[in-house]
């Protein structure tokens, strides 16, 4: 009878396995690709592991350490206070689906619980982001010469599109593809890793850039077993890739100018009296800089559990009329910094579950470093990315797709680095 069970178990094992890894394959394919399908996959993702736990209840032992459990219990814990944050602003004009964007926090749970138990999850995540950032420049490609979209959006907006495809084709390349034994596959990673940051650059999106900046500066430090030979030859290629893209695309030269010119014009307005300033020109970078400061204004009288969604962009209004904000300003739902807008939303206490959604994953990972080492490596870049991406969006935490596609590729990294421990620790005994 026990025999019986064990077979049914393993059976199941399999079966759910080739169903989780033609999920997570898809997944960052069609995120760049097609619209809606990455909320859609998640939720096919949660539905499909909640059916295995289900199925395999009372024959799975979870052993997760303290910060795994503090993880799992903040995500459901972000769901409930976004909910409770809009209650006590009196829940005024928001839009149906807006609950939707943040009970993904709680659908990610049976995701990880269920994925830790599938070996090679990682590898088929792997393999779909070389597709994906095929595709994203495909995307970008076609709309940026052929459309002459400036900047090309992909399926959804430019600002998803470039981070998305300069992630993925981080994860590529921390991958390590040189060690890859199938040529196939190795020269189909490079293809992605080139056709990622071709997307990227293409779409212009700054926060993008200066994130795929700082993690290709980090390469050396994070991985620390790369010859020179072959760190060299991976920035050659991606300078000239780089310069040769910035010197054939007028969008691209333009958006660089743009921000070098802005800054310099932000550093001048600094020594403006206030008057002076609200009768000088905005500039993209000073636009930044002047929502910053009226949400920092906003969430000081509103420190605790924040302004609600529909709070900042009536607020900043109101400074507005006052006189108290650049008139160039206009009103925006957002302030372009995702730290800013969990804080002026949702209060401090918003802003620290937002925090550890961030800080716990990367203490996880940098734990494993040693039981986990690649596995290891690749959450860390996830999480650095898209934290320096958060400085001048809102748009991954704020965006129902752009939330998705965060969570759930962080939760497989994360399983799988957890199993990967779990399986080195069983070894050493």
């Amino acid at each position: 009878m026990e025999t019986t069970l064990l077979d049914q178990s393993n059976k199941s094992l399999v079966s759910f396995k080739y169903i989780i890894w033609g999920l997570v394959f898809l997944f960052p394919l069609l995120a760049v690709s097609v619209k809606s399908w990455t909320s859609t996959l998640q939720l096919l993702l949660a539905l499909v592991s909640l059916a295995w736990l289900i199925n395999n209840y009372g024959h799975n032992k979870f052993e997760m350490s303290a910060w795994v459990k503090l993880f799992l219990i903040i995500l459901p814990l972000s769901f409930l206070w976004y909910l409770t944050s809009e209650f006590l602003n009196g829940w005024q004009d928001i839009k149906p689906h807006w609950p939707l964007i943040d009970i993904r926090y709680v659908l990610i749970l049976p995701i990880f619980l269920a994925i830790k138990n599938f070996s090679d999850v990682d590898k088929w995540l792997l393999k779909g982001a070389i597709f994906g950032c095929m595709l994203a420049a495909l995307y970008t490609v076609y709309q940026a010469y052929y459309l002459q979209a400036d900047p090309p959006i992909g399926a959804y907006h430019h600002l998803f599109l470039g981070p998305a495809s300069g992630a993925m084709s981080l994860l590529i390349l921390y991958s390590k593809p040189h060690r890859l034994q199938n040529p196939v596959w190795r020269y189909l990673a490079y293809g992605g890793i080139l056709c990622g940051l071709t997307a990227l650059v293409l779409s212009t999106a700054r926060s993008g850039f200066l994130a795929t900046l700082v993690l290709l500066a980090l390469f050396p430090l994070l991985t620390g077993h790369l010859s020179v030979k072959r760190l060299i030859t991976y920035l050659f290629t991606l300078i000239v890739l780089a310069v040769t893209i910035y010197a054939l695309s007028d969008s691209v030269r333009t958006e660089a100018q743009d921000t070098v010119k802005g800054f310099k014009s932000h550093f001048q307005q600094l020594s403006l009296t206030t008057e002076e300033f609200h009768r000088s020109q905005l500039d993209n970078v000073t636009i930044r800089f002047e929502l910053w400061r009226t949400a920092l204004e906003i969430s000081r009288n509103n420190l605790l559990v924040g302004v609600g969604r529909t709070g900042y962009p009536k607020l900043l209004q109101e400074m507005l009329d006052k006189g108290e904000a650049h008139p160039g300003l206009g009103v925006i739902d957002q302030p372009h910094n995702a730290y800013l807008y969990h804080l002026v939303t949702r209060g401090i206490i918003g802003l620290i579950l937002f925090i550890g959604i961030l800080l716990v994953p990367l203490i996880i990972f940098f734990s494993y470093r040693k039981k986990a080492e690649s596995e290891s490596i690749l959450g860390i870049v996830w999480v650095l990315f898209f934290s320096i991406v958060s400085l001048t969006q809102s748009s991954v935490f704020a965006r129902g797709h752009y939330l998705s596609f965060f969570l759930v590729i962080l939760t497989i990294l994360l399983a799988s680095c957890i199993r990967r421990a779990d399986k080195a620790r069983e070894v050493s005994g």
